[in-house]
């Protein structure tokens, strides 16, 4: 039996019947992302045999979504928390057929907004991918209308650009203390910039500028892991004070995750090489270090104690999940098997309260349904192991979590 085999069935008992009800609407850390797995759950078979009060739900929660973001006075713009997420989310599901076209008018409305909003996040130089403007990128990307802005996008970050040597590398401010930095991350950093530059390469979206800059970023990476010092075997820091760059780093611990830390960076590089179609002993130079990386098990190692998405035990099982999928490395699977069972043991302890409606609980374990922290990460990893299919034949689902 596939580890969680029957804690799968209790998710999507959870996400079938699952009713929206907060104000709390965003995809990355909001009942947004419980929608996304709701519709998850339809894609495990044939979508036109989908049970008609799963597509009813579904069609209710955006409805109710759509009359929060409404009647909000204060609605934000970013693909985490705000307009770019949700319009992520209407656009998938309107391929998938969940949602009809009377809901096309809005997502027009979608695109004037955010097309405005890019001169503010360009007018502060915020790039990230989960708070910046290529958020509102991938959304444009995914919605395939517009691309004016996508370029506008690459044309920006070109500018903005700085280049040593034969690297391409951006910086940002440090939310602590505003010091400035060349953030390592995928979530904030200079590896969500290789993402969202792939993806407009396959797009085929400015190409030629894409891939220099993203070659750029890759040798960046390459030159910092010849280099790296850290407390617990990694290969990449957190960030890099600008003011030290080229100096010898201060040891410093790094965590084992999707937003920060090898498994994040290392998967986006390999993938990234491969969509630019770049040569095969890169490409066997990441993967032995994304398998070096698999050998990272304890807390010591990993920093990993709860099973989010973002820095926890279903972002790591589902980073090696992925490219065993893709390569058949046994590596992978011993990996991804390791921290699949360590979810469900959480998911176990924890499943009382995580299973329970906000509303109905002050418990601050209740009502986590986001993708970013709480149950509907986890749910992703949990059905994918179950449902290997529905990664083979929706795998642009997971452009949901930027990686794909």
């Amino acid at each position: 039996m596939v580890p969680g085999s029957e804690m799968v069935n209790t998710v999507e008992t959870f996400y079938r019947d699952f009713e929206c009800s907060l104000e709390n609407f965003s995809l990355f850390t909001g009942e947004a992302g419980a929608v996304f797995i709701q519709s998850l759950s339809g894609l495990t078979g044939n979508t036109a045999d989908m049970d008609p009060a799963l597509f009813s739900s579904i069609r209710q929660n955006i409805d109710h979504i759509i009359k929060v973001v409404e009647n909000s006075d204060d609605i934000e713009f970013n693909h985490c928390s705000g307009l770019s997420g949700i319009g992520w989310l209407m656009a998938f599901l309107c391929e998938k057929n969940m949602l009809d076209e009377s809901y096309h008018p809005l997502l027009k409305d979608i695109d004037v907004f955010l097309t405005k909003a890019l001169d503010y996040y360009f007018a502060r130089s915020e790039y990230d991918l989960l708070f910046g403007y290529l958020g509102i990128g991938i959304y444009f990307l995914r919605r395939k209308v517009r691309r004016g802005n996508v370029c506008r996008i690459i044309n920006h970050l070109r500018e903005k650009a700085e280049r040593i040597g034969n690297e391409w590398l951006w910086r940002r401010y440090s939310a602590n203390d505003s010091t400035a930095i060349y953030d390592m991350g995928l979530a904030h950093g200079n590896a969500g910039i290789l993402y969202f530059l792939g993806k407009c390469y396959q797009a085929g979206i400015k190409k030629k500028e894409c891939r220099q800059m993203a070659r750029g970023i890759i040798r960046f990476y390459l030159n910092k892991a010849d280099g790296a010092e850290t407390l617990n075997g990694a290969c990449f820091p957190h960030s890099i004070p600008c003011a030290e760059y080229g100096k010898t780093p201060q040891k410093s611990f790094s965590r084992l995750a999707w937003c920060y830390g090898d498994l994040g960076v290392l998967y986006t590089l390999y993938t990234v090489t491969e969509w630019l179609d770049l040569n095969g002993s890169l490409k066997q130079h990441l993967l032995s270090m994304l398998i070096q990386s698999s050998k990272r098990l304890t807390y010591d190692q990993t920093g990993i104690n709860e099973i989010s998405v973002c820095h926890g035990t279903s972002g790591a099982g589902l980073l090696f999940l992925l490219p065993y999928d893709c390569t058949g490395e046994v590596a992978f699977k011993i990996a991804a098997s390791h921290w699949l069972r360590e979810s469900v043991l959480l998911l176990e302890q924890k499943k009382e309260r995580l299973f329970k409606k906000r509303i109905e609980s002050n418990d601050e374990f209740s009502g986590h349904y986001d993708l970013l922290n709480g149950l509907s990460g986890c749910a992703v990893l949990l059905l994918i192991q179950q449902y290997p299919d529905m990664l083979r034949c929706h795998s642009d689902l997971l452009e949901a979590l930027f990686l794909g």
